[in-house]
């Protein structure tokens, strides 16, 4: 082998030890990765080499740092082979041979273990490595799915006949292979064959293999050429084909070789002849294939023709893989996924030949209880390696899963055969619950709702009307200590289908290669509403106690892509803001709850895992772990249940609450993974403010901050931020400059990898007081509150309605005041702002005492609110008799903004159930009704104006709706939660309102404020989400 030390750098085996270096290697290499940012740390390295599936991890050292890294582990998507999952070489040590070093590593540890086959992916693009990899011994296989990599040279050195080439030749310095940056293979009758060459000294030597069967198939020397060939790569089941051994010996020295045929489950091979070749001769044996049970997967080892070589003595193994077909394969399909019993419907039959001759197909469609074929016999002609689509016509008699057996007379020339196929279908129904198994899968459905269980890898998969969803799938889980890929490859033993109660449900029973008497059970239970519950049965069947205690390693395959997710105290919604969806974002030691939201669509979905469970990052995939220590012997052991739902909940907090098992909460907000807050959140500002900037994830902050405003009201700044400062969060003080008007801060963000924007509302403050005082106008007492800015009025004796919004001298709000009466839909007609609950009129309202009174309240974000408070007490109404409404209408110093709140006294004695408040509000944006306008986005975001005064209007909206006129650029803009019941917005010949539903859940003996809604006035037109800072007011019975 070559020297492992190049340029003072050593190869050691990862420690513990070197985690905080191998952190810094990685976080050195972001430009080589495609520009990641993501940061990792020492704890991040542990926690990925603690309990990994790796045989080990090899590290390049210079001067006792980590430069490069390479995983070694089983290979778990073929057999046969082990495999280099990571490798990274740190830029400044690019092209100083480290990433060689590493790899002959690996290649020198195959060799050590006794296995024939390295193999390792890399991606496309990554093609400075190609000649490296090539030249370490590595073929380049052609496929358009990945980029694989397979290296033959431990099978080169273990191969008798060529060892003592190598006794005194180094196979890597004397390798004449020409090295092109494409993918390998000298393509022959649809093989690929892999070709080494080597010549040192006078002494040549070739070396083919054949890609699918991973095996040698050639040998030459300078005495002789061995080789072995079949004419097809691409065999029907069923018939005997030839294989050819080629044997010539060069410069008449005598050559003997002895070949024995090796049978194995797919192939018979019975041949065993030698000769003694001084020229050239052929060995030619049959060999027949037999029978599939499912399709060749094209990447994974194929069957082999196998024969066992003495060539002068010296034992090898020749190996030649073939492609064995079905002679006929019959797809049946249709259109689409709606299917009603009892109903036609065309379905389509597709035929493929697959001889390399002109085939006439003949057979009958089956008669079965579940489906009627109008045309049951088939015959047709398909041209060699063709195919053929037959439209049929059936009826549906039952909901399942069609698993039947054709018998296919089929006709070559003048030779006739017998083949039986298999058809298979899905058809599902809406209410059907059954279960199923075709050649690919075991199936259950429930109702529009199917689970999938490969028999390939074993993984687990959701389907909705018949769709798979393709971002979430259950993995085979691996049982350790030590962790292993291998039980991937493992079949279940036997699968059982049943309902129970309403639940489909899959049982599939597994034995553990090197765990004795182990029996694992992957239980699968499907409800007809979406969900999924997964969980494990694990069961020692000997009669000793396990000799080590056990952990179930689970894994989860799922994209965080547009996903809510519970982090580090916040729920951050990855739909917004710069995208995060690369896994090595985050440090997942900070979920802090066992879910995840994705939408998507019409299929929103989520994964839910025990809640005593951290989650894990396996490689690609997420994980949690099951301790199960040491099972006693007949001990049986189930796991808490892994959840995925699939179009069940709209809404991530429902999702939540399903997860967490508690009560949903409408409370709880997200935000963006990058946070940038002005003022802390709170839009109400004095004299100065900060603005905040906060990464959530594991990426540095690296770029520039500038921070404006549209009417140049703060003294404009900007901060740069270097990566190399290591800063997740950043503070700018702003200060406040003359300007009083409400202005919009512009923050613009021109980061190393992006640019974007923020934009925040600013309300100003001023240092007066909010002035409170009572008068009497037209003979009724009037609370009045103003704050220099807005002057708003009520009055108890008139009615529980704040009546009088005032702005500059002109009225905001249309009321009845001083007298109630009717107006167009509603009598009694208030006006103004008023809030009435469900089972309680405003009429009723009117007759129940109140008091009125000048308040204070202090909001969440410390704002000091001053205003009238008016108090309904409901002593008439007997269920709620003893329930207190507090109208709250208050008021900052100076700033144009309303804020109106309720609050809930609950002394009634008794539980009721959420309070549906339903606040109106009527505008008066001009004198002339006709000139008033409600402005507002529709549900699509297009903008919309609707003209007041002439026909009626009931308009959903998003809860942000501004009205004014074409009169002048004045406008009240009413601004509530998105999480209300809804907020409608009303105009007709006699008014223009708005009207806010909000249930409210108040316990026995307890106060609660509802959410407050806001009313702001200025000629300022912003866009709606610039109001957001405003849904994060709140107030509390302790404020």
């Amino acid at each position: 082998m070559t020297q492992l030390n190049i340029d003072q750098v050593a190869i050691v085996e990862y420690e513990p030890k070197y985690a905080a270096s191998v952190a810094d290697m990685w976080n050195q290499s972001r430009e080589s990765w495609g520009g990641d940012n993501s940061v990792r740390t020492e704890q991040v390295i542990l926690a990925e080499h603690t309990n990994s599936s790796h045989l080990k991890v090899f590290l390049a050292l210079a001067k006792d740092e980590v430069v490069g890294y390479c995983s070694f582990s089983h290979y778990k998507d073929d057999e046969g082979a082990l495999y280099i999952p990571l490798l990274n070489v740190r830029p400044d040590y690019h092209g100083r041979k480290v990433g060689k070093t590493l790899v002959l590593r690996a290649l020198q540890e195959t060799i050590n273990l006794g296995w024939t086959r390295l193999d390792l992916h890399t991606w496309p693009g990554n093609t400075k490595a190609v000649p490296t990899y090539k030249k370490s011994g590595f073929f380049w296989e052609k496929r358009d799915d990945t980029t694989h990599l397979m290296n033959f040279i431990p099978s080169v050195l273990q191969t008798e006949p060529v060892r003592g080439y190598f006794e005194d030749i180094d196979w890597y310095t004397a390798s004449t292979r020409v090295l092109l940056v494409e993918p390998d293979g000298r393509k022959e009758n649809g093989f690929d064959y892999f070709t080494y060459e080597w010549n040192k000294d006078g002494r040549y030597l070739k070396m083919e293999y054949e890609r699918t069967g991973r095996g040698l198939r050639l040998i030459e020397t300078d005495d002789y050429l061995i080789s072995a060939t079949v004419v097809n790569h691409s065999l029907p089941f069923g018939k005997n084909y030839e294989i050819i051994y080629e044997l010539i010996s060069k410069n008449n020295v005598p050559l003997t070789v002895e070949v024995s045929g090796v049978s194995n489950k797919q192939i018979e091979f019975d041949l065993s002849e030698s000769r003694v070749v001084t020229g050239t001769d052929v060995i030619k044996g049959q060999f027949r294939v037999h029978p599939i049970e499912e399709e060749q997967n094209p990447w994974q080892n194929h069957p082999v023709v196998e024969a066992e070589l003495s060539i002068n003595g010296l034992k090898t193994v020749f190996k030649v893989g073939i492609v064995p077909t079905y002679p006929a394969t019959l797809t049946l399909e249709s259109a689409n996924h709606a299917f009603y019993v009892g109903q036609e419907m065309e379905l389509f039959l597709t035929i493929e030949n697959g001889f390399n001759e002109e085939t006439v197909f003949s057979f009958d469609m089956p008669t079965t209880s579940m489906i009627s074929f109008e045309q049951r016999h088939i015959e047709t002609t398909i041209p060699a390696k063709g195919r053929r689509t037959v439209p049929i016509t059936a009826t549906l008699n039952e909901y399942g899963v069609l698993k039947q057996s054709i018998e296919l007379l089929v006709v070559i020339g003048n030779e006739q055969i017998v083949v039986h196929r298999e058809l298979n279908a899905l058809f599902q129904g809406h209410t059907a619950m059954f279960g199923g198994e075709t050649q690919t899968e075991w199936i259950i459905c429930n109702g529009g709702y199917s689970v999938h269980l490969n028999k390939l890898n074993n993984n687990t998969t959701v389907a909705q009307d018949g769709k798979e969803i393709h971002d979430t799938e259950l993995t085979f889980p691996k049982l350790g200590l030590p962790f292993s890929n291998e039980f991937v490859k493992n079949r279940p033993i036997h699968v059982t289908q049943y309902t129970e109660r309403q639940l489909m449900v899959m049982e599939a029973h597994y034995t553990m290669p090197g765990y004795e008497g182990i029996l694992l059970v992957a239980i699968t239970k499907l409800h007809g509403n979406g969900i999924v519950k997964h969980h494990y049965r694990v069961q020692n069947t000997s009669d000793v106690t396990t000799a080590c205690d056990l952990i179930l390693r689970e894994g989860i395959m799922y994209d965080i892509m547009n996903n809510v997710i519970p982090y580090d105290g916040e729920y951050l919604d990855l739909r917004q803001g710069v995208d995060a969806s690369l896994k090595d974002c985050w440090d997942f030691k900070l979920i802090i709850e066992n879910w995840f939201f994705a939408y998507r669509g019409l299929s929103n979905h989520g994964i839910s895992w025990p809640a005593s469970q951290q989650l894990l990052k396996d490689g690609w995939v997420f994980a949690i772990e099951h301790p199960l220590g040491k099972l006693h012997a007949g001990q049986v052991i189930e796991t808490e249940p892994v959840c995925i739902m699939v179009g069940t909940f709209a809404d991530w907090r429902d999702f939540r609450a399903f997860a967490m098992q508690e009560q949903n909460s409408k409370q709880l907000r997200t935000s963006e993974h990058l946070t940038c807050s002005l003022n802390d959140g709170n839009p109400f500002v004095k004299d100065s403010f900060q603005i905040t900037l906060k990464e959530r994830t594991t990426i540095y902050l690296d770029g520039q901050v500038t921070v404006s405003s549209d009417l140049n009201s703060i003294v404009s700044d900007s901060l740069t931020i270097a990566s190399d400062q290591q800063l997740s969060q950043v503070t700018l003080p702003i200060t406040i400059q003359g300007n009083h008007k409400v202005d919009v801060a512009d923050i613009q963000l021109n980061f190393e990898p992006f640019e974007t924007k923020r934009r925040k509302i600013i309300f100003p403050i001023s240092h007066a007081e909010v002035q409170c005082e009572t008068s009497t106008q037209q003979g009724l007492e009037v609370f009045t509150a103003d704050n220099g800015t807005l002057r708003i009025q009520a009055s108890p004796a008139f009615a529980p309605s704040l009546f009088s919004i005032t702005h500059q001298g002109r009225e905001w709000l249309d009321s009845s005041f001083p007298q109630v009466g009717p107006k167009s839909w509603w009598n009694p007609w208030l006006g103004g702002i008023a809030t009435s609950f469900r089972w309680s009129s405003l009429l009723s309202l009117m007759e129940e005492p109140r008091t009125t009174s000048f308040t204070q309240l202090t909001d969440n974000k410390g704002n000091e609110w001053s205003g009238i408070r008016m108090s309904v007490s409901i002593t008439n109404n007997e269920k709620y008799k003893g329930l207190i409404l507090h109208h709250h209408y208050m008021l900052l110093p100076g700033a144009p903004v309303v804020c109106h709140i309720i609050m809930i006294e609950q002394l009634t004695g008794a539980h009721l159930p959420p309070i549906r408040m339903i606040t109106s509000s009527f505008f008066k944006a001009s004198e002339d009704l006709k000139n008033s306008q409600v402005h507002l986005n529709g549900m699509q975001g297009d903008p919309l104006v609707y003209k007041a005064g002439r026909i009626q209007y009931d308009i959903e909206t998003s809860g942000i709706v501004q009205y004014g006129s074409s009169e002048h650029a004045e406008r009240l803009t009413l601004v509530t939660h998105p999480d209300l019941e809804v907020c409608y917005a009303f105009v007709n010949t006699h008014a223009m309102s708005s009207t806010v539903i909000e249930e409210l859940l108040v316990k026995v003996g307890e106060s609660q404020f509802a959410k407050p809604q806001f009313y702001t006035i200025g000629d300022q037109i912003v866009p709606d989400h610039v109001y957001s800072d405003l849904f994060d007011i709140r107030f509390t019975t302790q404020s």
